[in-house]
C-alpha cells in the first residue's frame, strides 16, 4: 500500500480507532500473523476452525503497524488498535476504496477452469508493452482479491487479476473490490455446482464480475462454450467471443 496511514484506514474500513498514532504508515496487508511485517495492518480473519484475534499479539511483536479487531480485547494504548464490525468486509471495503486510488485499468479473468493459465497468458502478453502487476499464486477470493488491489504500485500501468468463487454472492462481493475494466471468462463447468445448483446459476454468477464495470467495459467470452455465446451481458457492455467454432470475433 502506497502513502497510507492508520487514518485512512479507519475511514476506508468504517471503523474506528481506539488507540494508536492515526498518522503512522500502513505499508502493507497480512492475515497470518508469522508473515506480518514492520509497518504491516494485520486483519484476523475469523474462520470455521481458527479466530485470527488469537494471534493479535504476535502481529504486535512482528511489527504490525495496526490491526482490525470485531472483538472486545486487552489492548496496550501504545498500539493502533481499530474497532469494525466484522473484519472481512472491512478488508474488502479497504480493497474498493483502494482500488479507487489507482488509475490504471484492471482485467479480471474468471471461470470454472483455466483461470490461472489464462490469467498468465494475459499478463505476459501484457508486458510487452507495460508494467503489469498480475495475481500471486490462487489469491483470488474475498480475502485474496482485496490484498492484492492493494499490493499494486503506482509504477504498475495495467492489472491482471484473478476472480474465483465458490458460493453465491461472492463474485459480487469481490468485483465491486476490483471494479475491472474488461474481463475474460474462460467457460461454465461444474465446479461448485453442489452449491450453486445448476450451470446456468453458475454463469450468472460469473457474470457478475461486471459488477462495478464502467459501461464502456469489455467481456471476453469463450464463444465455444454453449451456454457464454447465447448470454447479453447488458447495455454498454461491449461482448467479444473467442474461440475455433463459427461465428467467433
Amino acid at each position: 500500500m502506497e502513502h497510507t496511514t492508520v487514518s485512512d484506514i479507519v475511514n476506508a474500513a468504517g471503523g474506528k480507532l481506539l488507540c494508536g498514532d492515526p498518522e503512522r504508515p500502513v505499508l502493507d496487508i497480512a492475515i497470518d500473523s508469522r508473515k506480518v511485517k514492520e509497518g504491516d495492518l494485520y486483519v484476523p480473519i475469523v474462520g470455521e476452525r481458527v479466530d485470527g484475534h488469537q494471534f493479535i499479539d504476535q502481529a504486535f511483536r512482528n511489527g504490525a503497524a495496526a490491526v482490525l479487531t470485531s472483538r472486545r480485547q486487552t489492548m496496550d494504548s501504545a498500539d493502533a488498535w481499530i474497532q469494525v464490525e466484522d473484519t472481512r468486509d472491512a478488508l474488502q471495503a479497504i480493497g474498493a476504496w483502494y482500488r479507487d486510488r489507482l488509475e490504471i485499468p484492471i482485467i479480471g479473468i474468471t471461470g470454472s477452469v483455466g483461470k490461472t493459465t489464462t490469467r498468465e497468458m494475459v499478463g505476459t502478453a501484457l508486458s510487452a508493452g507495460y508494467r503489469v502487476y498480475k495475481t500471486p499464486g490462487n489469491s483470488n477470493s474475498q480475502v485474496g482479491v482485496p490484498i492484492t488491489i492493494s499490493e499494486i504500485s503506482r509504477a504498475d500501468q495495467i492489472g491482471v487479476i484473478e476472480l474465483g468463487m465458490s458460493e453465491p454472492g461472492e463474485m459480487h462481493r469481490i468485483a465491486m473490490v476490483a471494479k475491472v475494466n474488461q474481463a475474460v471468462i474462460t467457460n461454465i463447468g461444474v465446479a461448485h455446482i453442489e452449491q450453486l445448483g445448476s450451470q446456468e446459476n453458475i454463469l450468472r454468477e460469473k457474470l457478475h464480475i461486471l459488477d462495478g464495470m464502467k459501461p464502456e467495459g469489455i467481456l471476453y467470452v469463450n464463444g465455444d462454450d454453449p451456454l457464454l455465446c447465447q448470454d447479453n451481458p447488458g447495455t454498454g457492455i461491449r461482448k467479444i467471443t473467442y474461440g475455433l467454432g463459427e461465428g467467433c470475433d
